[in-house]
């Protein structure tokens, strides 16, 4: 556990997924990502670019057979698990053994046995567990979830729309006059 005001918080798997976390623990004035852990240091280092344009330090970087020495050596208090699905457990059991807050990416993992193991974890050391799905505010499935919107209000009101801004998509009427929308001539 940190022994400073700010919370110290690792990212393990920077992946894709994980972005949204880094940005997000960057923007806090009241944590720091002191580390990463991942089989690939140019994700690692990706990971680090954004923890510096977000004006944050960069966090040192672990390999996956290290975990455990990472939380203890970088004084973790905050884990984010971010992996393959299959590995979260792998993660999660020995951070909250070591007292650790965990975040983990839905799913929390793969199968009973392992969901038992975590959530037996949990229930012996009485630390926190939380299981996000942050991956739906992804700016692909935003943009995604607005156009689809726009697609059922041009639907119901063909005449009083103007077409989606935000994915080029412009109404055209169809010779059945329906009203929907196809991507707008390039």
């Amino acid at each position: 556990m940190s022994r400073t005001p700010r919370h110290r918080a690792a990212v393990v798997g920077t992946g894709h997924r994980a972005r949204t976390f880094t940005r997000a623990l960057a923007e806090r004035p009241d944590h720091v990502v002191a580390a990463l852990c991942d089989p690939s240091p140019t994700r690692m280092a990706f990971h680090n670019r954004l923890l510096a344009e977000a004006g944050a330090p960069t966090a040192t970087q672990w390999a996956p057979d290290r975990f455990v020495d990472m939380l203890a050596k970088e004084e973790i208090d905050e884990v984010v698990v971010t992996t393959v699905d299959a590995e979260h457990d792998r993660y999660i059991v020995p951070a909250l053994e070591a007292g650790c807050r965990v975040v983990t990416e839905k799913p929390m993992t793969v199968d009973a046995d392992r969901c038992a193991r975590i959530l037996d974890t949990v229930r012996e050391t009485g630390n926190s567990l939380t299981v996000a799905f942050n991956y739906r505010f992804n700016p692909v499935h935003e943009t995604s979830a607005h156009c689809s919107s726009t697609e059922r209000s041009a639907r119901s009101s063909p005449s009083t729309s103007s077409g989606c801004s935000t994915c080029a998509t412009a109404p055209t009427t169809s010779a059945a006059g329906t009203g929907r929308r196809t991507a707008a001539a390039a």
